[in-house]
């Protein structure tokens, strides 16, 4: 098994849902930290987990945010995560 690049902390906050005739929609915000040997930092506030529920369908969840930190020569540095999933019968694949 290959070892992690970055392994994220997350703390949900707050959850927010929506629930139309055609789908429910859920916004989760979230804060925490990350760590590795070629980063160290923070989930810069603003962080959400958008997830879509159509009645019916598949379901897609997007979690976007930044880190803000130090890279591994201790210089600043931020990293953006676009993190994207599709649920349905099988397993949920991220991209």
């Amino acid at each position: 098994m290959q070892e992690p690049i970055l392994t994220i902390d997350v703390t949900l906050d707050e959850s927010f849902s929506v629930t139309g005739a055609k789908q429910t929609v859920n916004m989760v915000t979230f804060h925490g930290s990350a760590q590795s040997d070629l980063f160290d930092g923070v989930i810069l506030p603003g962080g959400v987990d958008t997830q879509h529920h159509p009645q019916g369908g598949a379901g897609r969840l997007s979690a976007r945010y930044m880190l803000d930190g130090k890279d591994l020569c201790g210089e600043p540095c931020r990293i953006f995560v676009d993190n994207t999933a599709h649920t349905g019968d099988g397993p949920m694949t991220t991209h």
